[in-house]
């Protein structure tokens, strides 16, 4: 798709691209650790992922994070094969926009859901 860039733009924006993933693999990692760690220690025992309304947003927040990863996944091929030198047909652009849509409205959704977590009493009190 000549045009869209200006030379050296691909490579400067795959670069780019390829950091920024990088760093929110390992930004995502370090999140569901320590959403772990905190889960490990708000509740008394693993029953009170069903039993409670905190242990039940929790597993609700958690299940939002594996369709975003896999969306993660494929928008990351993408950057790849663009780097690369792939020039797409306007088809493959238009499902990677979708694509990208749909891991957003899945973050935001990660982001109500840690905003209602909050309010909620934790399993040990």
């Amino acid at each position: 798709m000549p045009g869209f860039l200006p030379d050296g733009g691909r490579a400067l924006a795959s670069a780019a691209l390829v950091r920024f993933g990088r760093a929110a693999l390992w930004s995502v990692a370090v999140i569901a650790v320590t959403g772990l760690a905190r889960a490990a220690g708000e509740l008394s025992s693993p029953a009170q992922l069903v039993t409670t309304g905190y242990g039940n947003s929790l597993v609700l927040k958690t299940a939002l994070l594996a369709p975003a990863l896999v969306l993660a996944r494929r928008n990351r091929r993408l950057v790849t094969r663009l780097a690369t030198g792939w020039n797409p047909s306007v088809r493959p652009l238009r499902v990677a926009a979708r694509t990208v849509e749909g891991e957003l409205a899945i973050a935001a959704g990660i982001v109500v859901v840690a905003a209602i977590l909050v309010a909620q009493v934790p399993g040990r009190i």
